[in-house]
């Protein structure tokens, strides 16, 4: 069942889309929080951890783009409904999910819960491949730091070694890794479903929420708040302040 999250500063719009959604997929949406104002959203998303976060563009306060930037929670795929068509290139730029136009088509939205159930249901199958892979290769004690990560893209699979890849990057529901010779791959996985592929590699790390890296790669470390790792590409990374002591143990800094 899909968490769902629902953001417009009108009312009446949320509660049509909350009608649509459990009219046509009662089994498969649990409605698990909506609110119609983008700050309050930013306390309430991080807590109720939904998988899916529709949001409105055009709001007081923050645009939904501008929402999403300040947002610190990026497990949710994202989907855009607005009446204004001109947001929808800054939506794509975003990564989104999809976009809807006001007002939403109930074929159109049942098309999109249809294509996320099925690209879940296709993680969560890869996700089991590799897990089952994984469990074998510990207890046979063959897995090494050599180790190739499986990462689906648009145009196949491609096996990628893992000492290549420098850091990930969110990138709404895709993620982009940076490899040792300047590649950048765009992979049909959100940022945590990569570090959870990633889990029995100790070197790399969840700096904060749009960045995972590894922490052989980083050159120095600038102190602040949470700080900043500076990586050997030359990439500056911003850590969390939650994450910095482990981040300080894990890289070998203190």
């Amino acid at each position: 069942m899909f968490r769902v999250y629902i953001l417009d500063d009108e009312v009446s719009a949320i509660s049509l889309i909350k009608h649509k959604l459990t009219r046509n997929f009662p089994e498969d949406i649990e409605i698990v929080g909506s609110s119609d104002n983008p700050l309050e959203a930013l306390q309430q998303i991080p807590e109720l951890r939904p998988d899916l976060l529709f949001v409105d563009v055009d709001m007081p306060h923050l645009t939904g783009i501008e929402f999403l930037e300040k947002l610190e929670y990026a497990e949710a795929d994202v989907v855009f409904a607005t009446a204004h068509k001109e947001y929808a290139i800054a939506a794509i730029r975003k990564s989104a999910f999809d976009f809807l136009v006001k007002p939403i088509d109930e074929d159109e939205l049942k098309e999109c819960i249809e294509r996320l159930i099925e690209k879940r249901r296709s993680l969560k199958k890869e996700s089991a491949e590799l897990d089952i892979e994984t469990i074998s290769k510990l207890l046979k004690g063959s897995l090494s730091m050599s180790e190739k990560l499986k990462i689906s893209t648009s145009d196949g699979i491609l096996l990628i070694p893992i000492n290549d890849i420098i850091r990930i990057e969110a990138s709404g529901s895709y993620s982009t890794l940076f490899l040792l010779d300047k590649k950048k791959i765009t992979a049909s996985k959100n940022l945590s479903d990569i570090e959870h592929y990633l889990e029995h590699y100790p070197q790399f790390f969840r700096l904060h929420k749009s960045n995972i890296v590894n922490i052989n790669f980083i050159e120095r470390y600038i102190k602040g708040d949470g700080g900043t790792a500076v990586l050997k590409d030359g990439t500056e990374i911003e850590v969390a302040r939650r994450r910095k002591e482990e981040f300080l143990e894990r890289a070998g800094i203190r």
